[in-house]
């Protein structure tokens, strides 16, 4: 008779600012966390390369290189599997507040945790169709979506090593351009060069290349050539 613990019987959470062979204490904020360095190496690359730095070194790491301590809390209750991002990334079609995936995101590849990164671009990409598609029906509508193209793409935006979430705001961007395009404050923000940064309008023409041949919106306005371009090279 196996004495096996059944699969979901998952004792990680337990240990989560437990003392219980924790081998490191994380400083950020107002917290002080009690941490296991396998875990922490085990999902995160930049964790993983700082204890390689010293891998004997038992005691206090101070986090400083994050601008969201309570988002970063949530982090490492997730990377412990808990706590309510664990929980909700399991069902990315939710509808999440696109503000606390954006920190989410941030935090994630601060840290390099490449499995939540991509669980939250993929929840930010359901949210923000949802948000869009409301808009679409509703031009009042007060769209979470237009609140977050400056912030995460924009040239005041803090850069991301992995630059997968702003991939996804541009195509959405592109996506949906005649409903965007229908808010004048938008229209005008990216004709003074002032909606996007030098590298995400890069990733916005080419993105509205594929998904538009009709040759009208920002596309247009901003490359006259782009549309007679692609139209040439889809006809040979």
């Amino acid at each position: 008779m196996s004495t096996a613990a059944p699969p979901n019987d998952d004792l990680m959470p337990s240990f989560f600012n437990n003392n219980m062979f924790s081998d490191v204490i994380l400083r950020f904020g107002k917290y002080e966390i009690n941490a296991h360095k396998v875990i922490l190496a085990q999902q995160s690359k930049w964790f993983l390369s700082k204890f390689r730095e010293d891998p004997t070194y038992i005691g206090v790491y101070k986090l400083d290189n994050t601008s969201h301590p309570d988002t970063l809390l949530h982090v490492l209750r997730y990377m412990y599997h808990s706590g309510w991002v664990h929980d909700c990334l399991l069902k990315p079609e939710v509808v999440y507040p696109l503000g606390r995936l954006s920190n989410l995101y941030d935090v994630a590849d601060r840290y390099n945790i490449g499995a939540l990164k991509h669980k939250v671009n993929l929840c930010f990409w359901y949210s923000s169709i949802n948000d869009l598609d409301r808009l679409a029906e509703v031009p009042t509508y007060d769209s979470q979506f237009i609140r977050h193209i400056h912030k995460i793409c924009g040239a005041d935006s803090e850069p991301f090593d992995d630059d997968t979430l702003q991939k996804t705001v541009v195509h959405l961007c592109a996506k949906y351009h005649k409903t965007l395009l229908k808010i004048d404050e938008l229209s005008n923000s990216y004709n003074q060069d002032l909606l996007f940064n030098a590298k995400c309008a890069a990733m916005f023409a080419e993105e509205y290349a594929v998904v538009s041949l009709a040759g009208d919106g920002w596309g247009r306005e901003r490359n006259p050539d782009l549309h007679e371009k692609d139209l040439l090279a889809r006809e040979r």
